[in-house]
C-alpha cells in the first residue's frame, strides 16, 4: 500500500509517450516491495508537450524556428 512520502519510480514513459500514447507502465515504490500498473492515455498535443520537456520548452523552440 502506498503512503504520503512514498517516493515513486516510472519506468518507460519516454517510449510510452513515443509510442500510440496508450500504454501501460510500471510505478515501482523505492521503498517497498511493489509494481502498480498504470494506464496512460494521450493525446498527439499532450505527447509533443511531454516530450519538448514541457509547455515553455514547446513554446520557446517553436519561437526559435521563427
Amino acid at each position: 500500500r502506498l503512503a504520503q512520502g512514498d517516493n515513486l519510480r516510472v519506468e518507460g514513459i519516454r517510449e510510452a509517450v513515443k509510442g500510440d500514447g496508450k500504454a501501460m507502465l510500471k510505478v515501482k515504490s523505492t521503498g517497498k516491495e511493489m509494481d502498480l500498473p498504470v494506464r496512460i492515455s494521450l493525446s498527439n498535443r499532450q505527447k509533443e508537450i511531454l516530450l519538448a520537456g514541457g509547455l515553455l520548452n514547446m513554446t520557446a523552440a517553436a519561437a526559435d524556428k521563427k
